[in-house]
């Protein structure tokens, strides 16, 4: 077997600018991520992951990874003005 069992993983070439925002360990093929991300920007993220062996004649296969943002409240609600006046179940600002 020998160094066909040496497996080394990274971003497809055609990753592009997700190479700025996910990282792939080359020994473990962890996908990390680079930046904080915000569902507000961008929901989703595509993206292919290569694992390439180091045999005399090298092999490679590719995955496909979906990476799905989840919502968080991240902007809490801001109450602009000092006071506020309620009745019953409506609320006026003044």
């Amino acid at each position: 077997m020998g160094n066909n069992r040496e497996v080394r993983y990274s971003l497809a070439p055609d990753a592009g600018d997700l190479a700025n925002i996910f990282a792939v360990n080359p020994y473990t093929g962890w996908v990390r991520t680079l930046v904080p991300l915000d569902r507000e920007t961008t929901q989703d993220y595509s993206f292919q992951v290569v694992a390439t062996d180091n045999g005399n004649n090298k092999h490679f296969a590719r995955t496909s990874v979906l990476v799905r943002v989840q919502d968080y409240n991240d902007n809490p609600p801001v109450f602009t003005k000092q006071h506020y006046k309620a009745s019953g179940k409506y609320v006026y600002m003044s």
